[in-house]
């Protein structure tokens, strides 16, 4: 199943440094313009989904979609709405680089779809900030464009503030805002959290053995966020040949949730 990019979603739900578990179980669906409008391919990715307990998907590379033609949108609208009622998925998200991809695209694709089965539900925020080496990538993609310096505090700047914008949108549209998160340091993830519906902390490892404590320091990060009660952590782990691939050959893909949710 190629087209399904197996980084696999666990939620949790934290309030103070305490956690407990929500039923969400997600992945990531991506390579759309392969496949999108093939009924035999679409079933496949569903039937997948629905065999292994997933209830949200969220596409990864929506630059494969035409949004300005009308039969590639009746058929992102027709594969939302199978998914929904026949297959299991409770939410379907978008992936975006900046806030200005979700309201030219995302925003008007869901006012155009009467039935509020066939419209996204979760705008994802992926900007990654804290990684020194993206700054290059991004400083010639989006940070000299918006008059931002191309250093890690420019990447910082530049996210914090499309994620404020996202955050906006979604409160204003009935969406759920997300945000993708690595290793930020505390007053950004703090930032972050203080706006977030829910937030993908990446838990990259090899085995369920230490994704807790891998991940525990980041969630005592969020939790001590000033004037914050809840929020919606979503674990992150990836079943890609580096980290889980080999390890789920000899153990359920239900492990890493169990062992986190514990």
């Amino acid at each position: 199943m190629n087209r399904i990019k197996l980084l696999f979603l666990a939620a949790l739900l934290t309030l103070g440094i305490s956690s407990k578990a929500q039923n969400v179980k997600g992945f990531y669906l991506q390579d759309v313009g392969d496949w999108l409008g093939i009924a035999a391919d679409e079933n496949d990715i569903l039937a997948y989904a629905q065999g292994n307990g997933f209830n949200y998907i969220l596409f990864y590379d929506l630059g494969d979609i035409n949004w300005n033609s009308t039969t590639e949108k009746n058929q992102l609208a027709a594969f939302i709405r199978k998914a929904k009622t026949q297959y299991g998925i409770l939410q379907v998200g978008g992936v975006v680089e900046y806030a200005g991809y979700a309201s030219q695209k995302l925003i008007p694709y869901n006012v155009s779809r009467l039935d509020p089965l066939e419209r996204f539900n979760v705008i994802n925020l992926e900007f990654e900030f804290w990684i020194p080496s993206s700054v290059s990538y991004y400083c010639n993609k989006f940070l000299q464009a918006a008059g931002i310096p191309c250093t890690q505090a420019g990447a910082w700047d530049f996210a914090w503030r499309e994620f404020k914008l996202i955050d906006d949108l979604c409160a204003t549209n009935g969406m759920t805002s997300e945000v993708y998160l690595g290793w930020p340091d505390q007053q950004q993830m703090q930032n972050l959290a203080s706006r977030a519906d829910r937030i993908l902390l990446a838990a990259y490892r090899p085995s369920d053995v230490d994704i807790y404590v891998y991940s525990v320091a980041r969630m005592e990060d969020i939790a001590s966020t000033p004037g914050l009660t809840t929020a919606n952590v979503l674990t992150l782990m990836s079943a890609e040949p580096t980290f889980m691939s080999s390890w789920l050959n000899s153990h359920p893909q239900t492990q890493p949730y169990q062992t986190m949710n514990a």
